[in-house]
């Protein structure tokens, strides 16, 4: 073998250097932060809903689609279970902030959550509408029954007793988490103004579109919940929205991600 050969051997098959390693090789894109990675989170969230929206919508207007459980409004249908395992994410993830973070206004939407799972699996407000209806004589709005008014009047009854420790923890808490009660409540006034507005449109106002307003109901309700979700992963994660408005506090720096 010449030397020429040797020359070109050892460029292609370099000798075994245990010394030597490859430099890393640098990342095609740069890893998302905290708010893109919540948003990628909204937006799953957000296509589940509508997609449960066109599925709904297909078994009302596809004669092949037959299954009620395909209905938005349905007890125990699919997006109910859907809606179910939202309020499971969320008061576990508040529930978890709350003992890492020692956050009592966690704790307290913590409860928000897990009462909406019980409201919506046993049927709470509605049984106690009825139950209120029968022992005390509400008066008739319209075309609007007693037991709608006594839902209205349990449903206040109980937003105040759960709005209680939330509104001790505005006092008690860092302000960081103020900003994230804000946005909670937002969300959680349009989820019950949207849930008993548009029954009570539709008991006052019968010749309106039932249907229409049920679907719209039901619909903003899935959105409503997929929103406070949103809003309590990134202010867990410590990536608080409109980040440049929120002061420092005090008593410290916004807590580091879990």
């Amino acid at each position: 073998m010449t030397a020429f050969q040797d020359e070109v051997r050892s460029a292609i098959h370099p000798p075994y250097n245990p010394h030597f390693t490859d430099p890393p090789l640098p990342p095609p894109f740069q890893p998302l932060t905290i708010a893109q990675t919540a948003f990628c989170v909204l937006l799953l969230l957000l296509v589940t809903d509508t997609s449960f929206l066109l599925i709904h919508l297909a078994w009302l207007h596809m004669p092949g689609v037959s299954s009620d459980l395909y209905d938005l409004g349905r007890d125990q249908g699919h997006a109910e279970f859907y809606q179910y395992a939202k309020y499971v994410w969320g008061g576990s993830l508040l529930l978890a902030a709350a003992l890492m973070r020692r956050s009592f206004t966690c704790f307290g939407w913590a409860l928000v959550f897990g009462y909406l799972l019980l409201d919506d699996a046993w049927w709470l407000h509605e049984r106690m509408g009825n139950l209120i209806s029968t022992h005390v004589q509400l008066p008739q709005i319209g075309e609007m029954p007693g037991s709608a008014l006594g839902e209205l009047l349990y449903a206040g009854a109980v937003a105040t007793l759960l709005m209680l420790p939330i509104a001790a923890a505005w006092f008690l808490d860092r302000p960081y988490w103020r900003h994230m009660t804000r946005h909670l409540l937002l969300f959680f006034l349009i989820l019950g103004g949207s849930a008993f507005g548009l029954d009570s449109l539709d008991e006052i106002f019968p010749s309106l579109d039932s249907t229409l307003l049920d679907s719209t109901e039901d619909f903003v309700e899935l959105l409503c919940v997929s929103a406070m979700l949103w809003v309590s992963l990134r202010y867990v994660t410590g990536a608080p929205i409109e980040f440049r408005q929120i002061r420092p506090s005090p008593a410290g720096p916004a807590p580091d991600s879990i």
